[in-house]
């Protein structure tokens, strides 16, 4: 069964849709996460979890649902937006084959697009947004596939070493040539994401256009405050030539800033009327309507506007790949083990984890301030049976906590968590 998990964001929804449906067709099974209960065990769990950012909660939450929504075999189907698929995507590797669910990732609604699009990087940000970013690049480093409308963000994503993505592209579509500028309607969020700034600078530059931008503003994460408010000195040179709304009657021209989105069901029906329209080179707009002239900047926006036609120019098809095991990976598995004062188990789970068939490189069993001499006793047989064993003490903060000390003691390339009790 091949599952869709519809988000709550709407744009996220329309991109999922629009690309499960023309890789899949409409044979969809269709889930909300907010539709799911939470199990009573996960319920409890979540009381652990003291310091743990917020995005990774929810990935482990949408996790959780997600394991006991579906089965195995089948396939889901899930947005980028917010990494909710981040904990979920990577788990299926654990599993044995016959547990797993196929996992795949639309990509077109991340933070990381936006940073990697808007900033080019996805460095040294504040939190929580670092997190958000992490559990994004987990989803689509370990879905089995990523599929995008977007050739930009195809290209995005292979600058961060994500090889398995797939264009999956609409029936292209005739436009009509630009022939005059009078009134623009730039439909998207106001944003960065959607290069607000550099549209209306075309503008500025075209005697006599109006614009009409979105009364829609985005938090891209980049600056203190709205875009629309970045943007009061070019503004202030429109004047009254720009103003907010919705969807003008019978715009000149439409003006497209979002490179990853498919285009809004208004702006489709606009176009297929004769409605000019100008694209990012790039972009998902741009593979719908290969014949509209394409921008990359401000200049290339205003010339289009004045009818200097540049349709985008033809891709490279990029052969599809999926995610499978490279010999090379997980050459050193890093265990880790936290520790609260019960060990009555830990010799039989260390005997366990030794005796799997792909040997630990290491073991980092980290003590969550136990304050107790028999655990002291456990911690320091354990360490001296195999050299491998790496103890680590720490104040008493909880589970994740310890989790995290090991995570940032491991040397390997994959890591797993085990409970002192697991046997």
């Amino acid at each position: 069964m091949i599952h869709l998990v519809v988000p709550s964001d709407a744009r996220a929804a329309r991109n999922l849709e629009a690309v499960a449906q023309a890789r899949y067709g409409d044979d969809l099974s269709r889930l909300t996460l907010y539709g799911i209960a939470l199990d009573p065990a996960s319920e409890r769990d979540l009381q652990e979890f003291e310091h743990t950012p917020e995005p990774l909660l929810d990935s482990w939450v949408a996790h959780r649902k997600l394991m006991a929504a579906t089965s195995p075999g089948d396939t889901v189907v899930m947005s980028d937006w917010r990494g909710l698929g981040g904990v979920f995507a990577l788990t299926q590797w654990s599993l044995p084959e016959d547990r797993r669910r196929t996992v795949v990732t639309v990509a077109a609604d991340s933070a990381c697009l936006t940073m990697l699009h808007v900033a080019g990087t996805i460095d040294d940000l504040p939190m929580p947004l670092a997190s958000q970013i992490d559990w994004e690049v987990t989803q689509y480093t370990w879905s089995h596939e990523v599929l995008t409308p977007s050739p930009l963000a195809l290209d995005l994503l292979a600058g961060i070493g994500v090889e398995h993505g797939s264009l999956v592209a609409p029936e292209p579509e005739a436009s009509s040539p630009v022939t005059g500028s009078s009134l623009v309607w730039a439909p998207d969020p106001v944003s960065r994401r959607s290069r607000t700034g550099d549209v209306l600078r075309a503008v500025t530059s075209v005697p006599g256009a109006q614009a009409v931008v979105s009364t829609v503003d985005e938090d891209d994460g980049v600056w203190t405050g709205t875009t629309w408010d970045a943007l009061r000195h070019v503004r202030a040179v429109l004047d009254s030539r720009v103003s907010r709304g919705d969807a003008p009657d019978r715009p000149s021209v439409i003006v497209i800033g979002d490179p990853f989105s498919v285009p809004d069901p208004e702006v489709s029906r606009m176009v297929a009327e004769g409605v000019p329209v100008v694209v990012p080179a790039g972009s998902a707009a741009a593979e719908r309507w290969p014949g509209a002239p394409a921008w990359s900047d401000s200049d290339g926006v205003a010339a289009a506007l004045q009818g200097e036609t540049k349709a985008s120019p033809a891709r490279q098809e990029r052969p599809a790949s999926h995610r499978s095991p490279s010999p090379g990976r997980a050459s050193r598995i890093s265990v880790g083990i936290p520790v609260f004062r019960d060990v009555r188990f830990l010799a039989e789970c260390l005997d366990s984890v030794l005796a799997q068939e792909a040997e630990p490189a290491e073991i980092v069993i980290v003590d969550d301030g136990s304050e107790s001499p028999e655990v002291d006793s456990a911690l320091e047989e354990a360490a001296r049976r195999d050299p491998r064993v790496k103890v680590i003490r720490a104040e008493h903060r909880g589970v994740c906590v310890a989790r995290n000390a090991a995570l940032e003691a491991m040397t390997g390339d994959a890591f797993l968590f085990v409970d002192s009790d697991d046997v």
